[in-house]
């Protein structure tokens, strides 16, 4: 199973979109189309966050965890290396932190 946790920083809201399930469905077709699509029929809850933000915001995440002060359009961060993504029965509470995705408007 997979959950998508969408935070918006209040630049998104307002535009007349629903960024969650919109979003929710992009990352669900994303893991089907990967290696790793069994991760939806697991038992083992795989999780993604997805800040939605702006290019301040980006910059200042891509200076810090990239040492490239410039705004992106997208940042990700991995939470888990791929080859433990083949034992997801190992979980010791049942949820997988597939990692956190930024998304700059």
């Amino acid at each position: 199973m997979l959950d998508v946790a969408v935070i918006d920083a209040g630049q998104w809201a307002g535009k007349g979109v629903e960024w969650e399930p919109l979003l929710t469905k992009a990352a669900t077709a994303a893991v089907a189309a990967s290696p790793y699509g069994a991760l939806l029929d697991d038992d083992v809850t795989a999780e993604i966050a997805i800040l939605l933000t702006d290019d301040a915001e980006v910059q200042g995440l891509n200076r810090d965890y990239r040492q490239k002060d410039k705004p992106t359009n997208v940042l990700s961060f991995p939470m888990v290396a791929p080859d433990l993504l083949q034992i997801t029965d190992n979980s010791d509470d049942g949820e997988l932190l597939l990692g956190d995705i930024v998304l700059a408007r």
